[in-house]
């Protein structure tokens, strides 16, 4: 009896290190949105490499995505009979690394508009990074939040950034009553390289679409 469980106990020990080994091949799972391919870091990646390459960045772009989603049926076809045994487990690692060099500064802005103001009239009560915008700060400082602040421009993650606002304008409607509408957005700006830092040149700055959330009906 020893001896079978011997047997047993190695099988079950070369199954979990042969799962761990083909779920630790790379899954760019996110990434497969094409959307968000179009970001404006990715796209200045491709246009890099295609340069170096002689080529056009849209079929660099293509020839890559159509790769991607080959690797990825295969690997899906390898991994998918250990799914079962994952979940149960608890092995997965869903976070991905070094997805891409980050090229361009987004700053969270929460603000708010005042009942009767002008449309164009908006409040900042939250700005990452901004000394005189804090409120909340305890609460946006926290490492979690921080991380999903980080990926919520990126488009695949514009269903969680609206539940996020919307969490956000919960709390700003209970502190203001006088406030009518809250919105979330980001401002985008290039990096500045090591040069334009020294010369002191500001980064031109653009906005994202705003999400807009209405105070509910009483």
């Amino acid at each position: 009896m020893k001896s079978l469980w011997a047997h047993v106990r190695a099988a079950l020990v070369l199954f979990h290190l042969t799962m761990i080994f083909v779920i630790a091949f790379p899954a760019p799972i996110g990434g497969m949105d094409r959307s968000n391919w179009k970001v404006a870091s990715v796209q200045q990646d491709f246009a890099a490499w295609a340069t170096l390459l002689h080529v056009s960045a849209a079929s660099l772009e293509d020839a890559i995505y159509d790769l991607a989603v080959l690797y990825m049926r295969g690997r899906d076809a390898v991994a998918s009979p250990f799914g079962p045994y994952l979940r149960f487990s608890g092995c997965d690692q869903p976070w991905r690394m070094f997805v891409a060099p980050v090229r361009n500064i987004a700053k969270l802005q929460v603000q708010l508009h005042v009942r009767g103001a002008g449309p164009d009239t908006w409040e900042t009560l939250f700005e990452e990074a901004s000394a005189e915008h804090q409120w909340h700060k305890l609460m946006f400082e926290q490492e979690r939040l921080r991380s999903q602040m980080a990926r919520w421009w990126w488009p695949a993650f514009r269903g969680v950034f609206n539940e996020s606002c919307a969490y956000f304008a919960r709390l700003a409607f209970a502190e203001r009553v006088d406030a009518d509408q809250v919105r979330c957005r980001y401002s985008l700006a290039p990096s500045l390289t090591p040069e334009q830092a020294r010369a002191g040149v500001v980064p031109q700055v653009q906005y994202t679409e705003p999400l807009v959330h209405a105070r509910p009906p009483p």
